[in-house]
C-alpha cells in the first residue's frame, strides 16, 4: 500500500471536514475552516471555534483576534502566521439560532462530535508545541480542573506532544489589546513554549 505524506494526509482530513454534518452546525455555515499553516516548524496554535470572517473566508483566525495572534507569533516566536500551524476544535461557527447570528461557545456535544479532526491533525503533524488558546481549547486538549488563570504557562502532554496554555487574543483584546497585561503573559507563554 502506498505511503501518503504528510500534505496528502491532511488534505484527507480537509475533504473530511468539508462533507462533515455530525453536527447541526454543518446546517448555518458558509464554509468549513480546517487548520491552516506551515507544517515545517511543528509548532500549532489551537483556538475554539470559528468567528464570522473565518466562516466567511473559509481560514482560521482571520477576524480582529487573528490580527492580534499574527502580532504575538512576530512577537514571540520571530515569525509570520504563515510559518506555524494555526487550528481550532470546531471547524464550523457556533452561532445563536436567532436572527443576529452572534458567536457562541460551542456546546460539550459540538466538541464532541468535532474533537476527532484536531486529534487526526496534531497526530498527523506531531507538533513540537501545542499552543492551546483560551479556556474552551485548553480544557477539550488538556484533562485540567484548575481555571485557565492557574494553569496557563505549565505544559502538559496530550498524544504525546507538549500543550501549553495560554489566553485567546480575544481575551487580550477585552482587557487592553497590545499594551495590556495579558499580551505580555501570552507572549511569554508563547516563547517559552519552545524553551521547555
Amino acid at each position: 500500500m502506498e505511503k501518503l505524506s504528510i500534505e496528502e494526509r491532511l488534505f484527507k482530513i480537509y475533504q473530511n471536514i468539508h462533507h462533515c454534518n455530525n453536527c447541526s452546525l454543518h446546517e448555518s455555515r458558509t464554509n468549513v475552516v480546517p487548520g491552516a499553516g506551515s507544517i515545517r516548524n511543528r509548532i500549532m496554535f489551537i483556538g475554539e471555534a470559528p468567528g464570522k470572517e473565518e466562516d466567511l473566508q473559509g481560514r482560521p483566525f482571520v477576524g480582529r483576534s487573528g490580527k492580534l495572534l499574527n502580532e504575538l507569533i512576530e512577537a514571540a516566536l520571530h515569525m509570520k502566521r504563515e510559518e506555524v500551524y494555526i487550528s481550532n476544535i470546531l471547524k464550523c461557527r457556533p452561532t445563536e439560532k436567532n436572527e443576529n447570528f452572534r458567536d457562541r461557545p460551542p456546546l460539550k456535544i459540538e466538541i464532541k462530535q468535532c474533537i476527532g479532526f484536531i486529534k487526526e491533525e496534531i497526530e498527523i503533524i506531531r507538533p513540537h508545541a501545542i499552543i492551546t488558546l483560551g479556556a474552551t481549547a485548553t480544557k477539550a486538549i488538556v484533562d485540567a480542573k484548575e481555571n485557565l488563570t492557574k494553569i496557563r504557562g505549565k505544559s502538559f502532554i496530550f498524544h504525546g506532544c507538549k500543550v501549553f496554555p495560554t489566553f485567546h487574543p480575544s481575551y487580550i483584546l477585552r482587557n487592553g489589546g497590545l499594551n495590556s497585561r495579558a499580551f505580555l503573559l501570552t507572549m511569554q507563554d508563547i516563547k517559552n513554549s519552545l524553551s521547555k
